[in-house]
Order: C-alpha cells, then sequence, then structure tokens
C-alpha cells in the first residue's frame, strides 16, 4: 500500500525523474513478477528483483562505485537458498527482471 501512494505522491508532488523512476519500476516489476510466477509458472524471486532494481538506479545515478552494491546478491542468493525458497534459477530471473525493468525505464525515462 506504501508502494501506491509513494508513486502517486511522486507524480503529484513533482518529485525528481529517479524517484518517479524507481516507483515506476517497483510496479511494473511487480507485475512481471506476477506474470513470470502465475501465468508462466517460473518461481522468480521477488527478493532478488526487490535488491537488484535499485542497485541498478543507483549504479545509473552514481556511476561505477555504486555497482559495489552488487555484492549484497549473493547474501541474497544465500539466504533464498538456505530457506529452499528458490532454485539459482529463479534467483537469477528475479535478478534479471529487476535489473531490465530498471534499465527500460531509465532509457524511456518512464
Amino acid at each position: 500500500m506504501g508502494r501506491i501512494f509513494g508513486f502517486l505522491g511522486a507524480w503529484y508532488l513533482q518529485a525528481p525523474q529517479e524517484v518517479k523512476t524507481l516507483f515506476m519500476v517497483y510496479h511494473v516489476a511487480g507485475v512481471l513478477l506476477w506474470a513470470t510466477n502465475f501465468i508462466i509458472g517460473k518461481k522468480a524471486s521477488g527478493h532478488a528483483c526487490r535488491v537488484s532494481d535499485p542497485i541498478a538506479l543507483l549504479t545509473f545515478i552514481f556511476g561505477e562505485k555504486a555497482l559495489l552494491a552488487f555484492l549484497l546478491m549473493p547474501l541474497i542468493f544465500w539466504s533464498r537458498l538456505q530457506r529452499k525458497r528458490h532454485n539459482i534459477s529463479d534467483l537469477f530471473f528475479g535478478t534479471i527482471i529487476g535489473i531490465s525493468v530498471t534499465v527500460i525505464s531509465i532509457f524511456y525515462e518512464v
């Protein structure tokens, strides 16, 4: 619910484009995760997606230094594998969704 209000508030208050992009990415990635998980039947990791998409946006904003944040991804992968919630392909698929939606949103200035 908070993301919906954040999304609407960002447009209403004319927030910077990066903030609007972040909220848009969260919503589009959520729809893609739902479609992947329930329509296609692939259990893409929402945790991997939700960590990788803001890191991709931070990399766009701050440059190469922000790539260090991707060092968090092995921790996400490890925890999801340890808990037996996902396999490695689920984690990579979630990561790819997060990064792809962010990159597309940046280049189309959503």
